[in-house]
Parts: C-alpha cells; structure tokens; sequence
C-alpha cells in the first residue's frame, strides 16, 4: 500500500493502470468506439485466382477507370479478328501456287536451236573466205564459197540438228533437243578449223578442177591473200546458237 503523499521516484501516474481518459490497447476497441464493417480477408500466400479471372475479381467490383483485361480466347478491343489465326489441318489444300515464267523457258530453247540450226546450214552456201590479190581480174568474183569445201559438212550437220530441234518440240521430249548440242558442236569445230586457216577452202576449190602438189600450192597461194568472210562468222553464230540451246536442255534434265 502505498502512502500519502507524492508517486515513487520515476513511475509515471497511472503506470500499470489504465488512467482517466487513456485510450485503449493495440487491436481492443475502445469503450463505446464504433466498430466499422470487417476488413475483406485477403486469399491466402500461393492461391490463385480461377482460369480466366483476372486478379480483383474475386467478389469485388473492378477499380473504377481501370480496364478490365479480356478473359482467354477472346479477342481484345481493336483487336482485328483471325489474328494469330492456326494455319490449316493436315491434308487440307493450299493456297494455288501463281505460274512462273518459267513455263515458257521450252520454248525459248526450242526457238534458239531451230534458228541457229537454220543460219548455220543457209550459211554454207555463203562466202566462206574472201581472196585478194594482183593476180586476180577486176570484176570476178573474190570469195569462195562454203560449199566448195567443208560447208557440206555443215549443211548436213546444220539439217539434222534443225531435225532434232524439231521433233524435240513436237514431240515434247527434251532429250532430242539436248542431242541436237552433239551437231552444233561439229559445226562449231568445222568453221573454227576454216576461220584458222583460210588457205584450206581455198585448196579445196582449186583441186576440185584439177589436182596440185603441196609445193605447186604454196607457189600459187603466195600471189593471193585469204581471208574469212561474212558466211563463216554466220556459220560460227549459228553453231554457237544450236550448242547453247542443246546445253540449256541438257541442264534442264538434270534438274528435273
């Protein structure tokens, strides 16, 4: 019991004892406080809010201003429709293929190897080499055509290769127009071997009237001077024309 007179030496009034007008503990309401409405009770440490459902829905009202996220599988606002779209079921058609140029590549090569075929026989009749010399009168003629030597040889090798472009185109089988390459290469041999050596129609035209010795040749051939002419440049062109298209087939083939 403690005596009159003043508080023990550093207690506090009231200490220990709820004093006049103190206010209540932590977690007790007051005396005659009003109690407000129960704080919502927060889910649990891990629980997940249900597929679909967005966080703070769960028996509350969205926050005002705050737009509400679209539920899975479903498209949101704006959103363009087939967006993300799967592509079609296995075995289902796709889309048609446009047609490349490519279909007219056939025909291209076709073209190629008639016409070089064509030039390269018409061209054997032509001018093969062109003669000039003092010897020679003014007013006769100074070229030798391609006939009077190896031109034969290119003229039926120019008509069969002009044959097998042919028969590749109408009967649609690329393995003639790739065998037409074999012609055009003996032409191409043919006019390379004249353009070389210009003295060699021109030896097949003087024996053809009567026979010469290679020094009675020489002899005469050192009065003139021998050169190629416009046949056999065609000659050379069109062998050039009939290989290419016969190469073109040949790659075609090993591609298809």
């Amino acid at each position: 019991m403690s005596g009159y007179g003043p508080p023990g030496y550093g207690q506090q009034p009231g200490q220990g004892q709820p004093g006049q007008g103190q206010q209540p503990g932590y977690g007790y309401p007051g005396q005659g406080q009003p109690t407000g409405p129960p704080t919502p009770q927060q889910p649990g440490y891990g629980h997940q809010p249900q597929y679909g459902q967005q966080p703070g829905q769960q028996g509350q009202p969205g926050q005002p201003g705050q737009p509400q996220q679209p539920g899975y599988g479903y498209p949101g606002q704006g959103q363009q429709p087939g967006a993300g779209q799967q592509p079609p079921a296995w075995g289902a058609p796709g889309p048609a293929v446009p047609p490349s140029s490519g279909a007219a590549f056939p025909g291209q090569v076709y073209i190629i190897g008639i016409v070089g075929s064509a030039i390269a026989a018409l061209a054997s009749f032509f001018s093969w080499v062109e003669v000039s010399g003092d010897l020679i009168a003014e007013g006769e003629a100074d070229g030798i055509r391609g006939t009077s030597g190896d031109g034969i040889w290119t003229l039926v090798l120019g008509i069969i290769a002009v044959v097998l472009f042919v028969a590749a185109k109408a009967a649609k089988k690329p393995v003639l127009n790739a065998a037409g390459a074999v012609p055009g290469l003996f032409i191409l041999g043919i006019a390379a071997l004249n353009m070389f050596n210009t003295e060699r129609l021109a030896r097949a035209d003087v024996e053809d009237e009567m026979p010469i010795t290679d020094a009675q040749w020489d002899e005469l051939a050192a009065n003139f001077e021998f050169a190629p002419d416009v046949g056999l440049y065609l000659v050379t062109a069109g062998a050039l024309g009939a290989l290419t298209a016969g190469i073109l087939a040949a790659t075609q083939l090993r591609k298809s």
